[in-house]
């Protein structure tokens, strides 16, 4: 029987797993409102001095332009003004585990 099986697929989920999952469904990128570590900061630091485009450090980190410019703003690598996007129509996810 297939629903057995997927509910062992379901019950293997991590949070993390089910937040990028619904990120996705509301297209945004999969990391969007996960905590940045000391790692990630490396590499993004890493991506930005190498000459990367915001666009395509973003795509890397599975971030938004706009996560990647305020992070590299925050780690004060730059101090590059943003426009943030207007994102009246898209829903919000609320998820309660």
């Amino acid at each position: 029987m297939v629903l057995p099986s997927i509910l062992h697929i379901i019950e293997d989920l991590t949070e993390e797993d089910i937040v990028k999952v619904l990120n996705r469904k509301r297209g945004y990128p999969d990391r969007r409102g996960f905590p940045w570590d000391k790692k990630e900061d490396q590499y993004l630091e890493s991506l930005f001095n190498q000459g990367l485009t915001y666009f395509d450090i973003a795509k890397e980190h599975k971030r938004s332009r706009t996560a990647i410019i305020l992070r590299l703003n925050h780690l004060g690598l730059t101090n590059e003004k943003i426009e943030y996007p207007n994102l009246y129509k898209k829903g919000r996810i609320q998820l309660f585990i």
